[in-house]
């Protein structure tokens, strides 16, 4: 795959930053977006970045006009929220779900043409395991993960005989500095719980890996000829999915509610 053009989203850091690195790395066209290029961190070596703000229409259709035909488009751009699902502000739920969802389905739209063209190509969003336990406080960003893998696994099946592959890539805790866009409940019945979820993630993130094993990860999934509809990576993440495939649902947020102490 040396040399196949690959379009990163949400390159300018943390998990994005190394997965266009490693694959720069390996010999891989590396096509890096970030709002603001110019005031990004200097590129890791062989990236070259374009502007690009899910929350601008044409700023997708520009991204995608500078970038030209792709051979891989990874969905990694994206932000997480932390608030009460009961006082979610609409305009702040409906700008998560842009940048988490419709931004990156736009961009799916964008490339796909030309991979059904040529009868290639290799689409892999960027989750989170968040969407698959019901974690308090974060329904936003689950919704907008949970569309995203599902629009994912729709999409291979339309497309999988047609030589496009897709795959969803679904991290645990990953070290990072971003920060979710939080509010404080002014329900103060939630405010307990509210401060256990950032306790908990901040324990989280206290022994979680670098974004480097999710580059990893990326470059394992995308040699695979018959990938998976969907993979996790990160510390406990591989055990997490294995229990709540055999455990009741009752069980599971049983215990998703007593880590947040709810």
């Amino acid at each position: 795959m040396a040399g196949a053009r690959v379009l990163v989203t949400g390159a300018s850091k943390s998990i994005g930053r190394a997965i266009a690195a490693s694959l720069a790395r390996k010999g891989f066209e590396v096509l890096g977006t970030a709002r603001s290029p110019v005031t990004c961190p200097e590129p890791p070596p062989g990236v070259r970045f374009i502007p690009l703000d899910l929350l601008d229409d044409s700023s997708i259709d520009a991204c995608l006009a500078t970038a030209g035909p792709v051979d891989i488009l990874i969905n990694n751009a994206g932000a997480s929220s932390a608030w009460a699902a009961a006082e979610a502000p609409p305009e702040r739920l409906r700008e998560i779900l842009q940048l988490d969802f419709f931004g990156p389905v736009r961009l799916i739209q964008g490339v796909l043409p030309a991979m059904l063209a040529r009868g290639s190509g290799f689409i892999l969003n960027i989750g989170s395991l968040v969407w698959r336990f019901g974690i308090p406080f974060q329904s936003a960003y689950a919704s907008g993960k949970a569309a995203l893998a599902a629009y994912s696994w729709s999409l291979r099946n339309e497309v999988l005989r047609r030589g496009v592959r897709v795959a969803i890539l679904d991290p645990a805790h990953i070290r990072t500095t971003i920060q979710p866009s939080s509010l404080r409940p002014a329900d103060p019945t939630f405010r307990a719980g509210f401060d256990a979820f950032f306790r908990e993630r901040d324990a989280g993130m206290a022994k979680a890996q670098g974004p480097e094993v999710v580059a990893d990860k990326v470059l394992s999934i995308l040699r695979k000829k018959r990938p998976a509809p969907f993979y996790v990576v990160g510390r406990g993440a591989g055990a997490q999915v294995f229990f709540k495939r055999f455990l009741p649902d009752s069980v599971i947020e049983k215990q998703v509610r007593k880590s947040f102490g709810l």
